[in-house]
């Protein structure tokens, strides 16, 4: 009877994590403007914007940095 206990209790523990996993976080063009604007102009460092607006994630403002001129002239 323990087993089972034990194995119907690692179900509940890996349906949490799952249910845990955060989804991806889908940011404004806006956000995404502000946030290239104040580092290239260097008024902020990467982890300080990071810090400032919430962002959880070095690679995803390296990623809106090398596609910068799609946020300030995207294609009409």
């Amino acid at each position: 009877m323990k087993s089972e206990l034990k194995y119907a209790g690692d179900c509940v523990i890996k349906k949490i994590k799952a249910d845990m996993r955060e989804k991806p976080k889908k940011y404004s063009l806006h956000l995404k403007r502000i946030v290239v604007s104040e580092i290239v102009d260097g008024n902020l460092f990467i982890q300080e914007a990071m810090d400032k607006y919430y962002i959880s994630s070095k690679v995803t403002i390296i990623n809106w940095l090398k596609k910068r001129d799609e946020y300030y002239f995207p294609a009409v």
